[in-house]
């Protein structure tokens, strides 16, 4: 069976991006510079309605968020609160953009996408809290 040409894109990006790379051996900022590089090999999601960027207080400090909301008219729009990838410790809202863009538009719900928190320098369960 072959895969969907997009998900085969996605595989053999990475696998020239990452599989050579000896993890074990990389800082955690020369880890998210590697992941934030390979943002633009993917599609830009769906056109929405708006995005705003906010900053809350939060226990470590300010965080931000981002808010997709979908192109139509809406008295009321359930909400998604999104986590993006990275296994805590890599990535950031930016990164996620064109799944945050997506999931808005075709879901018809408010995403609401959090630039948690960090480790190793913000250790366990700081991302959550």
């Amino acid at each position: 069976m072959k895969l969907n040409p997009q998900c085969q894109s996605l595989l053999d990006f990475m696998d020239a991006s990452f599989a050579s790379l000896d993890t074990s051996t990389l800082t955690a900022s020369e880890m998210r510079a590697r992941v934030d590089a390979s943002v633009s090999a993917f599609a830009p999601g769906d056109e929405v309605a708006s995005i705003e960027n906010i900053s809350i207080g939060g226990p470590g400090g300010p965080l931000r968020l981002r808010f997709y909301r979908p192109i139509g008219d809406f008295d009321v729009l359930p909400a998604t609160l999104y986590f993006h990838g990275g296994g805590f410790v890599c990535g950031a809202v930016e990164g996620h953009d064109n799944v945050c863009r997506t999931l808005a538009q075709r879901a018809q719900t408010l995403v609401v996408s959090v630039d948690y928190r960090l480790a190793p320098e913000a250790k366990f369960p700081a991302a959550t809290h």
